[in-house]
């Protein structure tokens, strides 16, 4: 990289693979700031020593760490203080003539201040696309040769594919496209395959026969609900089974202090209302052992003010956890209606709108599956099944969903704690469809699927003592 010219200015730093550089590289890459905004430009071979020389350089051990730990971990972000342990269980590992230079090497990477980052990782973009676009051309032409040798005409698909990939090594659209006939290999096992995996119960049957398994990594759903009408203590029980199921949480609380709402979920947690446990703690520390003894993950409730945050804010949280260690797979945002969109928007409808495209987004940027609500129509509080049409202010908030479950109750179903769930829309299922009837015991907060006999019958209409009158006939 050159400019002889002086075109590109003063301000930039011109990079060459010098040690200096390499100690950059290494250090932003160990901070997880390579990794996530730039995949596949990060490869530990280009530390490798220069010549013949099997012995390994510090800074090529220190890359193959790095890049050893974010290809077991691909979801999480990797930090300083993991490096350190990995550093320190490596050098017990190798000769003591080489384990002085290993530490001091990752004292001065760990230490080191990069004040031009973006400069950094742009040149560390063009040499891994250079040597990516060098591997594709050299397995092309074995491609070529294997194909020859065997009378047969080189797969055009193969090469392009090959191609195709070096140019986006780096690139923002990496694992964006795809191709309807030159992947179709690859899709088709993707339909053999078993992807119940992929799907995260909600903790309820019938809710997950409607959603073929539960929610999936990068998707949005809502609780539509009236006011007090539930919304929260549906997605505290969300989070509360995602915890079960050994899933990392976050609940963004847009509405409430976060000591109350963790007081909310200890309620859940240990089956006690507000007056017993005030009486007696011991129910929610027997609960507080039993999930820690079952392996539950943790829910990391987080306050923020109504109307001032959003989720830009909600992504620095995620990422700044993840960082700390706290794996992250289920995000809740409480609730659409007080959220705070990255831009003004004159009309509340365009505004709740906005917020959801940006949840959408923030879902597949963070690989996490992410549950919200919504407020309806006032006149829609008393129907048993809310429809999509019922959801206040904005239609275009259902548009941008995978999928909607509104929670529903007539004034006698309420009169019985009981709610109806009905999945009013999905994107990758036939919506409008009863997802099970639910009493809601808002003392415990807890959701409990009960069957269609809990449902409070009409009473029959009383006799009269009263002979009815007989109609005098009418003469034509």
């Amino acid at each position: 990289m050159s400019d002889p010219d002086g075109v590109l200015g003063s301000a930039l730093q011109v990079y060459t693979w010098e040690p200096g550089y390499q100690r950059k590289v290494l250090a932003l890459a160990s901070r997880g700031e390579v990794h996530r905004t730039n995949p596949g430009i990060f490869e530990a071979r280009f530390f490798g020593a220069e010549g013949k020389s099997r012995v390994k350089s510090p800074r090529q051990r220190i890359a193959e760490l790095i890049a050893g730990w974010v290809k077991a971990n691909p979801s999480d972000t990797l930090d300083a203080i993991t490096m350190d342990q990995l550093v320190s269980e490596t050098s017990v590992r190798i000769k003591p003539e080489e384990r002085s230079l290993f530490v001091q090497e990752w004292k001065a990477i760990r230490d080191m201040e990069v004040p031009d980052p973006r400069s950094v990782i742009d040149r560390m973009r063009e040499w891994a696309q250079e040597a990516a676009i060098v591997d594709a051309i050299i397995r092309s032409g074995q491609l070529a040769a294997d194909a020859r040798s065997a009378g047969k005409m080189v797969d055009r698909n193969e090469v392009r594919k090959l191609m195709d990939a070096a140019y986006l090594v780096g690139s923002s659209d990496i694992g964006r496209q795809g191709f309807l006939l030159r992947d179709a290999e690859e899709r088709m096992a993707m339909w053999q395959a078993d992807d119940a995996g992929n799907h995260l119960s909600t903790g309820f049957e019938t809710m997950d026969m409607v959603l073929n398994g539960g929610p999936m990594v990068g998707e949005v759903f809502y609780a539509l609900a009236p006011p007090k009408g539930c919304k929260t203590a549906f997605l505290i029980n969300i989070a509360m089974n995602a915890s079960r199921a050994r899933k990392g949480v976050v609940f963004f609380s847009y509405e409430m202090m976060k000591d109350r709402m963790l007081m909310r979920m200890d309620r859940n947690m240990s089956r006690t209302t507000k007056q017993g446990l005030r009486n007696d703690i011991t129910p929610l520390e027997r609960a507080i052992a039993g999930w820690r003894m079952a392996g539950a993950e943790d829910v990391v409730v987080h306050q923020f003010d109504s109307r001032k945050q959003g989720c830009l804010e909600a992504q620095r949280v995620v990422e700044s956890l993840r960082a700390n260690g706290y794996p992250i797979d289920v995000v809740v945002m409480d609730y659409l209606n007080i959220m705070s969109g990255q831009t003004q928007e004159r009309e509340k409808r365009h505004e709740l709108a906005q917020i959801s495209r940006e949840m959408s987004a923030l879902a597949k940027e963070l690989q996490v599956r992410l549950w919200s609500a919504a407020l309806i129509k006032k006149e829609a509080a008393n129907k048993e099944r809310i429809r999509k049409e019922d959801i206040t202010e904005s239609f275009e908030v259902i548009s941008v969903l995978d999928g909607a479950m509104a929670i529903g109750g007539t004034k006698e179903m309420r009169e019985q704690k009981l709610r109806r769930v009905f999945a009013s829309a999905l994107r990758e299922e036939e919506d409008e469809r009863d997802a099970g009837l639910y009493r809601v015991d808002l003392e415990l907060m807890h959701f409990e699927e009960v069957s269609e006999d809990a449902m409070p019958r009409p009473d029959p209409p009383e006799e009269s003592d009263e002979k009815p009158r007989q109609q005098k006939k009418i003469r034509k």
